[in-house]
Protein backbone atom coordinates (compact mmCIF):
# COMPACT_ATOMS: atom_id res chain seq x y z
CA UNK A 1 0.00 0.00 0.00
CA UNK A 2 2.77 2.43 0.91
CA UNK A 3 4.48 1.65 -2.36
CA UNK A 4 1.28 2.45 -4.24
CA UNK A 5 0.86 5.74 -2.39
CA UNK A 6 4.49 6.69 -3.11
CA UNK A 7 3.93 5.83 -6.75
CA UNK A 8 0.83 8.04 -6.95
CA UNK A 9 2.65 10.92 -5.25
CA UNK A 10 5.50 10.58 -7.73
CA UNK A 11 3.03 10.69 -10.63
CA UNK A 12 1.34 13.83 -9.21
CA UNK A 13 4.67 15.58 -8.67
CA UNK A 14 5.78 14.67 -12.18
CA UNK A 15 2.48 16.00 -13.55
CA UNK A 16 2.92 19.31 -11.73
CA UNK A 17 6.49 19.66 -12.97
CA UNK A 18 5.51 18.86 -16.56
CA UNK A 19 2.58 21.32 -16.41
CA UNK A 20 4.87 24.04 -15.06
CA UNK A 21 7.42 23.40 -17.80
CA UNK A 22 4.74 23.47 -20.51
CA UNK A 23 3.30 26.69 -19.09
CA UNK A 24 6.73 28.31 -19.01
CA UNK A 25 7.41 27.21 -22.59
CA UNK A 26 4.05 28.60 -23.71
CA UNK A 27 4.75 31.97 -22.06
CA UNK A 28 8.19 32.05 -23.65
CA UNK A 29 6.74 31.37 -27.11
CA UNK A 30 4.00 33.92 -26.43
CA UNK A 31 6.64 36.55 -25.61
CA UNK A 32 8.78 35.72 -28.66
CA UNK A 33 5.83 35.93 -31.05
CA UNK A 34 4.70 39.22 -29.51
CA UNK A 35 8.19 40.70 -29.80
CA UNK A 36 8.45 39.66 -33.44
CA UNK A 37 5.04 41.12 -34.34
CA UNK A 38 5.76 44.29 -32.35
CA UNK A 39 9.17 44.78 -33.98
CA UNK A 40 7.70 44.36 -37.47
CA UNK A 41 4.88 46.85 -36.96
CA UNK A 42 7.18 49.36 -35.21
CA UNK A 43 9.66 49.29 -38.09
CA UNK A 44 6.97 49.93 -40.70
CA UNK A 45 5.36 52.59 -38.51
CA UNK A 46 8.65 54.49 -38.20
CA UNK A 47 9.17 54.42 -41.98
CA UNK A 48 5.68 55.85 -42.51
CA UNK A 49 6.12 58.45 -39.78
CA UNK A 50 9.49 59.52 -41.19
CA UNK A 51 8.21 60.42 -44.65
CA UNK A 52 5.14 62.17 -43.23
CA UNK A 53 7.43 64.23 -41.00
CA UNK A 54 9.70 65.02 -43.95
CA UNK A 55 6.73 66.15 -46.06
CA UNK A 56 5.38 68.50 -43.38
CA UNK A 57 8.73 70.07 -42.57
CA UNK A 58 9.35 70.77 -46.26
CA UNK A 59 5.89 71.85 -47.41
CA UNK A 60 5.88 75.41 -48.73
CA UNK A 61 9.55 75.24 -49.73
CA UNK A 62 10.65 78.07 -52.07
CA UNK A 63 7.25 79.72 -51.78
CA UNK A 64 8.46 82.95 -50.25
CA UNK A 65 5.98 84.55 -47.86
CA UNK A 66 2.21 84.91 -47.67
CA UNK A 67 1.71 81.98 -50.02
CA UNK A 68 -1.06 79.40 -49.88
CA UNK A 69 0.63 76.08 -49.07
CA UNK A 70 -1.98 73.50 -48.04
CA UNK A 71 -5.68 72.81 -47.97
CA UNK A 72 -7.91 72.08 -45.02
CA UNK A 73 -7.98 68.31 -44.37
CA UNK A 74 -11.14 66.43 -45.35
CA UNK A 75 -12.43 64.55 -42.30
CA UNK A 76 -14.91 61.68 -42.08
CA UNK A 77 -17.54 61.02 -39.38
CA UNK A 78 -14.97 59.18 -37.21
CA UNK A 79 -12.53 62.09 -37.24
CA UNK A 80 -10.12 60.45 -39.69
CA UNK A 81 -8.36 62.60 -42.27
CA UNK A 82 -9.42 61.00 -45.55
CA UNK A 83 -7.74 63.54 -47.86
CA UNK A 84 -5.16 66.30 -47.54
CA UNK A 85 -3.24 68.24 -50.18
CA UNK A 86 -0.22 70.52 -49.90
CA UNK A 87 2.35 72.25 -52.12
CA UNK A 88 5.94 73.37 -52.49
CA UNK A 89 8.10 74.73 -55.31
CA UNK A 90 11.26 73.49 -56.96
CA UNK A 91 13.46 76.20 -58.48
CA UNK A 92 14.97 75.48 -61.89
CA UNK A 93 18.38 76.71 -63.01
CA UNK A 94 16.73 79.34 -65.24
CA UNK A 95 14.89 80.81 -62.25
CA UNK A 96 11.43 79.44 -63.06
CA UNK A 97 9.53 77.35 -60.53
CA UNK A 98 7.88 73.98 -60.77
CA UNK A 99 4.92 73.63 -58.44
CA UNK A 100 4.97 70.30 -56.60
CA UNK A 101 1.62 68.88 -55.46
CA UNK A 102 1.36 66.18 -52.81
CA UNK A 103 -1.75 64.57 -51.39
CA UNK A 104 -2.61 61.90 -48.84
CA UNK A 105 -5.57 59.58 -49.36
CA UNK A 106 -6.94 57.35 -46.62
CA UNK A 107 -8.33 54.12 -48.09
CA UNK A 108 -10.16 51.37 -46.11
CA UNK A 109 -8.53 47.94 -46.32
CA UNK A 110 -10.10 45.26 -44.09
CA UNK A 111 -11.96 44.75 -40.83
CA UNK A 112 -10.07 43.04 -38.01
CA UNK A 113 -12.04 41.11 -35.38
CA UNK A 114 -10.99 40.90 -31.73
CA UNK A 115 -12.76 39.06 -28.93
CA UNK A 116 -14.59 42.19 -27.78
CA UNK A 117 -14.73 44.45 -30.84
CA UNK A 118 -13.96 44.91 -34.53
CA UNK A 119 -11.76 47.59 -36.08
CA UNK A 120 -11.69 49.03 -39.58
CA UNK A 121 -8.17 49.11 -41.02
CA UNK A 122 -6.81 51.74 -43.44
CA UNK A 123 -3.84 52.55 -45.66
CA UNK A 124 -2.53 56.03 -46.55
CA UNK A 125 -1.52 56.52 -50.18
CA UNK A 126 0.83 59.39 -51.08
CA UNK A 127 0.34 60.82 -54.57
CA UNK A 128 2.41 63.52 -56.29
CA UNK A 129 2.41 65.59 -59.45
CA UNK A 130 4.11 68.74 -60.72
CA UNK A 131 3.04 71.60 -63.01
CA UNK A 132 4.39 74.95 -64.18
CA UNK A 133 2.68 77.65 -62.17
CA UNK A 134 3.29 81.26 -61.17
CA UNK A 135 1.57 82.97 -58.27
CA UNK A 136 0.51 82.48 -54.69
CA UNK A 137 -2.47 80.16 -55.13
CA UNK A 138 -2.05 76.62 -56.41
CA UNK A 139 -4.40 77.26 -59.32
CA UNK A 140 -6.75 74.67 -60.82
CA UNK A 141 -6.39 71.17 -59.43
CA UNK A 142 -4.33 68.85 -61.67
CA UNK A 143 -6.36 66.21 -63.54
CA UNK A 144 -6.66 62.84 -61.86
CA UNK A 145 -4.57 61.26 -64.61
CA UNK A 146 -1.60 63.47 -63.64
CA UNK A 147 -1.25 62.05 -60.13
CA UNK A 148 1.31 59.30 -59.47
CA UNK A 149 1.26 57.12 -56.36
CA UNK A 150 4.77 56.87 -54.96
CA UNK A 151 4.50 55.80 -51.31
CA UNK A 152 2.00 54.09 -49.06
CA UNK A 153 1.76 53.30 -45.39
CA UNK A 154 1.38 50.00 -43.61
CA UNK A 155 -2.10 48.66 -44.40
CA UNK A 156 -3.30 48.21 -40.81
CA UNK A 157 -3.79 51.80 -39.65
CA UNK A 158 -6.61 52.02 -37.12
CA UNK A 159 -6.97 55.80 -37.50
CA UNK A 160 -5.18 58.72 -39.19
CA UNK A 161 -5.62 62.37 -38.20
CA UNK A 162 -3.99 65.60 -39.32
CA UNK A 163 -4.79 68.66 -37.21
CA UNK A 164 -3.91 72.27 -38.06
CA UNK A 165 -3.03 74.24 -34.92
CA UNK A 166 -2.12 77.80 -33.98
CA UNK A 167 0.58 78.76 -31.48
CA UNK A 168 -1.82 78.04 -28.59
CA UNK A 169 -2.46 74.49 -29.76
CA UNK A 170 -5.99 75.15 -31.04
CA UNK A 171 -7.43 75.03 -34.55
CA UNK A 172 -7.84 78.67 -35.75
CA UNK A 173 -11.28 79.24 -37.23
CA UNK A 174 -12.89 81.85 -39.46
CA UNK A 175 -16.36 83.17 -38.69
CA UNK A 176 -17.67 80.76 -41.33
CA UNK A 177 -16.37 77.84 -39.27
CA UNK A 178 -13.63 76.92 -41.77
CA UNK A 179 -10.01 76.70 -40.67
CA UNK A 180 -8.06 79.93 -40.93
CA UNK A 181 -5.07 78.55 -42.84
CA UNK A 182 -3.05 81.75 -42.48
CA UNK A 183 -2.95 81.34 -38.68
CA UNK A 184 -1.72 77.76 -38.71
CA UNK A 185 1.69 77.48 -37.03
CA UNK A 186 1.82 73.76 -36.29
CA UNK A 187 0.59 70.53 -37.84
CA UNK A 188 -0.11 67.56 -35.60
CA UNK A 189 -0.18 64.06 -37.08
CA UNK A 190 -1.55 61.07 -35.15
CA UNK A 191 -2.23 57.51 -36.19
CA UNK A 192 -2.64 54.06 -34.71
CA UNK A 193 -1.35 50.77 -36.09
CA UNK A 194 -2.53 47.22 -35.46
CA UNK A 195 -0.05 44.32 -35.93
CA UNK A 196 -0.45 42.78 -39.37
CA UNK A 197 -1.22 39.39 -37.83
CA UNK A 198 -4.04 39.23 -35.30
CA UNK A 199 -2.60 37.11 -32.53
CA UNK A 200 -4.63 34.87 -30.25
CA UNK A 201 -5.41 35.25 -27.45
CA UNK A 202 -6.09 38.98 -27.46
CA UNK A 203 -3.67 39.69 -24.61
CA UNK A 204 -0.97 40.41 -27.17
CA UNK A 205 -0.21 44.02 -28.13
CA UNK A 206 -3.36 45.15 -29.92
CA UNK A 207 -2.52 48.66 -31.12
CA UNK A 208 0.45 51.05 -31.27
CA UNK A 209 0.27 54.85 -31.54
CA UNK A 210 2.41 57.51 -33.26
CA UNK A 211 2.04 61.26 -32.70
CA UNK A 212 4.14 64.24 -33.72
CA UNK A 213 3.53 68.03 -33.69
CA UNK A 214 5.67 69.92 -36.19
CA UNK A 215 6.33 73.61 -36.80
CA UNK A 216 5.56 74.61 -40.38
CA UNK A 217 7.27 77.28 -42.45
CA UNK A 218 5.91 80.73 -41.57
CA UNK A 219 3.69 82.65 -43.97
CA UNK A 220 5.62 85.81 -43.27
CA UNK A 221 9.14 86.94 -42.51
CA UNK A 222 9.71 89.32 -39.57
CA UNK A 223 11.01 92.79 -40.48
CA UNK A 224 14.72 93.40 -39.94
CA UNK A 225 15.63 94.58 -36.45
Amino acid sequence: MQSLIDHLIAIMVSGVVITALMSNQFRSQHSMIEQTASHSVKAKTLVFGKWVEHDILNLGANFGRNYYRFTEPTVDADGNTVAWQFYSDSVRTNGTKLRLYTRYRLVPTEVVAFQDTTMQMYIVNRDTTAVDHVGALPGPAPPESAWVQGLWSIGTLSFFRIELLDRWGETPLLTSGATNLEDVDYIRVRFGVVPEYVLKPDNYIRELYWSRTLKVRPYWQPPPA
